[in-house]
């Protein structure tokens, strides 16, 4: 396939690549070649812009319903509507729907791949694997893991727990090219310290994912502390568990102390920058300058539904709006959404930019309003206004969807 359009791309975390009238050359699902001269036939998008696929680094099927649903404390907001929400997920029917729906809403918002939880439900769970599949999306997607301190419809046995879902990995890794199976303890207020062990071991043993959440509240952290009075702080609980490492991605993180902040950078852990949540639940500011100078590497993610959209612009504008100290530019916050994502999911080699050799996962938007203005404020003004009506196109290796 080649595509003549115009290109706006990030190849590392401060340059901006603008090429106008390039011609792709995409060979089934990679990207070969990218040229300013072509004498064959071609698909015409010259008035398209291309941008490359967003990244959506943490976010939650079951919570589709809830978006809006509000309550200004985790815990609360928690208990009030997300555990009876997920509780409906033992019906396959609600779960297809949920998940079919949350993948389309994501896919015309631009998002071309996204990191999910879903419920303690194996069933819901390849049900989710199932329906991203038939989408055609990239998604890493996992099963709740919850066997403590969580409500009795919501609690598992330990080790059905992790038997649940070493089978969802085996049956899901390495079987389809977009898909990914991520282990998923909730967060250690839910998890007991041996569900974690046994996790952590077998995701060091296995190069596997893992996600769960960190200082996100501080409500959450005290009642951490009165959990695991032995360990020096929430992260070390993780630590001791041996769940950080390089596949591992840590939601929130919005209180983190300066020894949590050297064992995430010490582990090459990652983390997911949730801005319209923390906004949403009053949980707090997230430090990215901290994370910067201590090189911990992180990404924009929507956090659906504390999260409020499914746009990722969006959510690189709540990343700018959110920073009292830190000025991101509308370029960094779209390297956030972009490439840094990729760089979360060790997965930069492959995505997160619109460079030779990468898969094609590009998003192209109505170009005709936005051709009169320079690249920095190209990007401004799609973070910063709605255009999710003017995404015309959305091809995820390769494949064009809408």
């Amino acid at each position: 396939m080649i595509i003549k359009t115009n290109i706006l791309t990030c190849n590392n975390h401060v340059d901006l690549v603008f090429q106008k009238n390039a011609f792709l050359n995409i060979n089934e699902n990679k990207i070969v070649n990218i040229t300013d001269n072509y004498t064959g036939d071609y698909k015409d998008y010259t008035n398209y812009l291309a941008l490359p696929g967003f990244i959506d680094t943490h976010t939650h099927i079951s919570q589709k319903n809830i978006m809006g649903l509000q309550k200004p404390s985790l815990l609360d907001w928690l208990d009030t509507y997300v555990f009876p929400e997920e509780e409906k997920f033992t019906n396959r029917n609600h779960a297809n729907a949920i998940s079919k729906s949350f993948f389309d809403n994501a896919i015309k918002n631009g998002t071309t791949c996204l990191v999910a939880y879903t419920t303690i439900h194996r069933e819901a769970c390849d049900i989710a694997f199932e329906n991203a599949k038939k989408a055609g999306i990239r998604a890493l997607i996992g099963k709740v893991m919850m066997d403590i301190n969580s409500p009795e419809k919501l609690t598992e046995n330990a080790s059905k727990s992790i038997e649940d879902s070493i089978s969802l990995y085996e049956k899901w890794h390495g079987k389809h090219p977009l898909l990914e199976y991520i282990f998923s303890p909730r967060f250690a207020i839910s998890c007991s310290k041996d569900l974690m062990k046994e996790v952590g071991d077998f995701i060091k043993k296995n190069n596997a994912y893992m996600q769960t959440h960190l200082s996100e509240n501080l409500d959450e952290i005290a009642n951490i502390k009165s959990l695991y009075p032995g360990f020096k702080s929430y992260a070390d609980v993780y630590y001791q568990c041996n769940l950080m490492g390089e596949k591992s991605i840590f939601g929130h993180c919005v209180h983190l102390t300066e020894e949590e902040i050297d064992l995430l950078k010490g582990t090459n852990s990652k983390i997911a920058y949730c801005a319209d949540s923390n906004f949403y639940l009053k949980s707090g500011e997230f430090d990215i300058k901290s994370a910067e100078e201590n090189g911990v590497v992180f990404a924009l993610a929507s956090d659906i539904g504390a999260g409020t959209s499914f746009s990722m612009p969006y959510h690189a504008k709540m990343s700018i709006y959110r920073q009292s100290h830190t000025q991101i530019s509308p370029a960094k916050a779209f390297y956030l959404m972009t490439l840094a994502g990729a760089e979360v999911l060790s997965m930069q080699d492959r995505i997160g930019s619109i460079e030779i050799n990468k898969e094609a996962d590009i998003v192209f938007y109505d170009y005709t309003g936005l051709s009169v203005l320079e690249p920095e404020s190209i990007l401004s003004r799609i973070i910063y206004t709605d255009m999710s009506s003017q995404i015309k196109q959305v091809m995820i290796a390769g494949k064009e969807l809408i």
